[in-house]
């Protein structure tokens, strides 16, 4: 799985709330723009509605203009069933797997790459 691999992108996203819920917070703009970092806006914006639309997170608006449809964010969360979805889902667990060993496999590659 890639970095920008939707399952991965949603298990990084649902972590950071669960965590900021945990400890009592709301996760940041700088929070999210840090994760949305290099993904195209339609991407990053359904990857939002889906969740949303699903029951996974709460927050998300959507809206309309003259430049079409969009979304707004209000206070981000992660909803009971998001937590459960991060914790139960099988490709949430290979998408954790895939986050624990880039270290190892940035050395790796390092290694050889290197002369």
């Amino acid at each position: 799985m890639a970095k920008d691999d939707y399952f991965v992108l949603v298990y990084k996203l649902l972590t950071i709330l669960y965590t900021t819920l945990k400890n009592g917070k709301v996760v940041t703009d700088s929070e999210l723009k840090e994760l949305s970092e290099g993904l195209p806006l339609d991407y990053w914006e359904y990857i939002l509605k889906s969740l949303s639309e699903d029951g996974y997170i709460t927050g998300v608006k959507p809206i309309s203009s003259l430049s079409g449809n969009s979304i707004k964010i209000t206070t981000l969360q992660i909803t009971p069933k998001g937590i459960e979805y991060l914790q139960d889902n099988s490709k949430m667990k290979k998408a954790k797997e895939v986050l624990k060993n880039i270290p190892q496999w940035i050395a790796l590659i390092t290694k050889f790459t290197i002369k």
